[in-house]
């Protein structure tokens, strides 16, 4: 492990992690500020991504950060099927907005033989993992 320097609110720190660990663990388990929360916890939303480039972080701050709006979504066309089920329940378009994560799970466990149970799945992950698995 090597050890990173950063600076968080002011204070300097430097800590030794497994390169898998994610920052928000980093900085609520190592450093103890317990304040710092998790954004949608799907890697989906952008509010967990740093943007890094030679070492200078790009977006420390919401400032830039954009809510994604209606025009922000692709297009969904709803067809409407009838059928004689007794209970009437359809799905109504969620197949569209949930799939990807549930076939890149599935994807990586064909890949693998590992099911992951909570999203995201990141690369770090997926090698820790493997590396799990593999002792």
């Amino acid at each position: 492990m090597k050890p990173i320097k950063f600076t968080v609110n002011g204070k300097d720190y430097e800590v030794s992690v497994p390169p898998w660990r994610t920052l928000l663990e980093v900085i609520r388990e190592e450093l103890g500020l317990t304040g710092t929360k998790e954004g949608c916890g799907l890697g989906e939303c952008g509010a967990c991504t740093i943007i890094m480039d030679k070492g200078k972080t790009l977006n420390p701050t919401f400032l830039d950060y954009k809510m994604p709006l209606a025009m922000d979504v692709p297009r969904i066309k709803l067809i409407d099927i009838v059928t004689d089920d007794p209970f009437g329940a359809k799905e109504t378009s969620e197949g569209s907005i949930v799939s990807a994560p549930p076939a890149v799970v599935s994807a990586i466990h064909d890949a693998t033989g590992i099911w992951f149970t909570e999203l995201p799945v990141t690369p770090e992950k997926v090698v820790k993992a493997l590396r799990q698995k593999g002792q």
